[in-house]
């Protein structure tokens, strides 16, 4: 079943699904859907600040390389698969995914169990998801600040919920530190990773006007609100993605001058079986 999806296979077996909204908004609904009899699908949004942080833990991202679908995510890799000449591909945000998802998940009556942020905001954002979304049945919800050592009664908590679709909210690496070490235990159908979404949803941050998103550049509002935070993925991370990008295409490019082997970034076609 050809499903629109496609996949960019980066440097480092960094493999990144994108295709457009549509495309993979039916794709994480037929996910939550399926059945439980295996282990839980575990998505991951993959930005530049994200993908640094991959590389300071490889045993963890290798695993995430293994077990996760990780998704294309910010201008960073929309202007890295521009350099490597596969275009301005679709890069999929989760704060513009969520709706959608949750439009479809109301309408087909699925179930969420809501983990992550500080208490205040969870609260926030589990009262704004049922009043948006009053199809979606939200069988629990928790804090995400706890210790290792609660995480087994959490896991509990989750199973005993009968919830579908688990939406973690933490930082990125703990929340899939979480999502890997209990995949096994877990019965849900899908484990979504989605950062600081809940700040969002609760409207304790504000999202950028939509000129700022129309033209690419809701990074530079979240800078100019939070530059104490932001400084770093947007000043230094950024940058250094890019000349690395430039860097490979270079490489790549002097390479095949040479008649040397040097490979260049993968993208195919997925449908539904080889995900």
């Amino acid at each position: 079943m050809d499903n629109g999806l496609i996949k960019i296979c980066f440097k480092n077996d960094l493999n990144l699904i994108t295709g457009t909204f549509p495309q993979i908004t039916a794709w994480i609904v037929s996910l939550a859907e399926s059945d439980r009899n295996s282990n839980p699908q575990i998505i991951s949004h993959i930005n530049v600040f994200n993908y640094n942080r991959m590389q300071m833990n490889t045993e963890l991202a290798d695993e995430m390389k293994i077990n996760n679908n990780l998704l294309f995510d910010g201008i960073g890799f929309k202007i890295a698969s521009a350099i490597l000449g596969y275009g301005w591909l679709p890069d999929l945000n989760g704060t513009d995914l969520f709706p959608l998802v949750m439009k479809q998940a109301s309408e087909k009556k699925l179930s969420l169990y809501c983990l992550g942020a500080k208490e205040d905001v969870i609260d926030a954002a589990v009262k704004n998801i049922k009043k948006t979304y009053s199809g979606v049945r939200i069988t629990g919800f928790r804090s995400g600040y706890f210790d290792k050592k609660d995480e087994a009664k959490i896991v509990d908590d989750i199973n005993n919920s009968n919830a579908q679709i688990l939406l973690i909210g933490r930082n990125f690496l703990q929340q899939e530190e979480f999502a890997l070490r209990h995949r096994e235990k877990l019965n849900v159908s899908l484990i979504w990773n989605v950062g600081g979404l809940y700040n969002f949803i609760s409207e304790t941050v504000p999202r950028a006007p939509l000129i700022f998103r129309k033209l690419r550049l809701e990074w530079l509002f979240r800078f100019l609100i939070e530059p104490r935070r932001m400084w770093y993925r947007n000043i230094i991370a950024a940058p250094l993605f890019i000349f690395n990008i430039i860097g490979f295409r270079l490489k790549y490019f002097f390479s095949r001058r040479g008649n040397t082997k040097s490979q260049k970034p993968a993208i195919r076609k997925l449908d539904a079986d080889n995900l």
